[in-house]
């Protein structure tokens, strides 16, 4: 029985150094265990999102970590990338190696891929914070109609105290790039139609963000990567994306018929993506609504009518008058928007302008 009982209690007692080895700040599981091995731990969070669930772990595959002391001077950058095809595991920490202890300040940009952007190249010990930049690639009129990789930001840019030996601190995250998919629907099965004699633009000014993530003032335009007919001649779909969608700046989506150099949609999307949420997050801020919703689907009906060409954007300043105006023009068909659908919320019979 003594036996028996020196057993139990040898038992309890290496529970207990198991338990309080692996259990730090709530959170599971343990960084390595090697001695001295990193000085502290960051811990990444991806719960701002419409699932309001931590997806991290089921998204990112790469992250770029910019350290920075309590003066915002910078230090380094830690980077990490799971294996092609994979995400990081469940649970994952990126070990601070004591070198880098003095880090108070933190900046990460998940997702960054050499075929879409850069960031600013940083001196240690001379580059600071607010010369962090992260942008797309230059591009021929600022056009992007190529799919993007997915892209976070997350920081901690307020000097806090001084992270301790075993610490890990957490980084939330939050998507800087969206998802478009429209699809356009004759109402008249007996009217031909062609995806292609449309031209799809979603006009925002968001290429460019600093460590707090705010965006520069250029304004791109982002066109479909994808665009087929539907194959039953009555309609058609398109895709695009887009980086970070904000409620203080104009997110203009335009579209327009090509043969009839007629506008068939022309809309801020901030008015609709606040007005069409559903009842239950009501409580959002359109921004943070904005910020946790990263895919739009837009089902838009059209109709065939009667339409007027856009106004030519370089009228000639002395044209001649025309002696004998046509007293008859013809009247050119086209299409005309009658219905609008976004992530399954509908306005009908409105104008292009919406």
């Amino acid at each position: 029985m003594n036996r028996l009982n020196k057993y139990l209690c040898y038992g309890c007692i290496g529970l207990t150094l198991f338990m309080s080895s692996c259990i730090r700040d709530g959170q599971d599981p343990c960084p390595p265990s090697e001695p001295n091995e990193y000085y502290s731990y960051i811990r990444f969070v991806y719960d701002y999102n419409m699932a309001f669930e931590d997806l991290f772990h089921k998204q990112v595959s790469k992250i770029d970590l910019y350290l920075f002391d309590e003066d915002g001077v910078y230090i380094e950058k830690l980077a990490d990338e799971s294996p092609a095809g994979t995400t990081f595991p469940k649970g994952y920490i990126m070990g601070l190696p004591e070198a880098y202890k003095a880090a108070t300040q933190f900046v990460a940009f998940p997702g960054i891929h050499s075929d879409h952007g850069y960031a600013t190249r940083m001196t240690p010990g001379i580059s600071t914070i607010r010369d962090l930049k992260v942008q797309l690639h230059e591009r021929d009129k600022n056009i992007l109609d190529t799919s993007l990789k997915p892209l976070w930001h997350g920081a901690i840019t307020q000097y806090h105290t001084r992270v301790n030996r075993d610490d890990t601190t957490t980084i939330s995250l939050t998507k800087n790039t969206n998802s478009l998919r429209i699809v356009l629907q004759s109402t008249a099965d007996t009217t031909k139609f062609d995806i292609n004699e449309f031209t799809f633009s979603l006009e925002a000014v968001n290429n460019t963000y600093d460590a707090y993530n705010m965006p520069g003032n250029e304004k791109w335009s982002y066109q479909p990567f994808l665009k087929e007919n539907n194959g039953k001649n009555t309609g058609g779909v398109v895709e695009l994306h887009t980086l970070r969608l904000f409620d203080d700046r104009e997110n203009r989506l335009i579209i327009r018929h090509f043969p009839t150099l007629s506008t068939v949609l022309n809309i801020n999307l901030n008015d609709y993506l606040d007005a069409l949420k559903l009842q239950e997050y009501k409580r959002l801020s359109l921004q943070e609504y904005m910020d946790r919703e990263c895919e739009y689907k837009l089902l838009i009906f059209l109709t065939p009518g009667p339409v007027n060409p856009d106004p030519d954007p370089n009228p000639d300043p002395d044209p001649d008058p025309d002696p004998d105006p046509d007293p008859d023009p013809e009247v050119k068909m086209g299409w005309i928007a009658t219905q609008i659908s976004i992530n399954e919320w509908v306005v009908r019979d409105q104008p292009n302008e919406f």
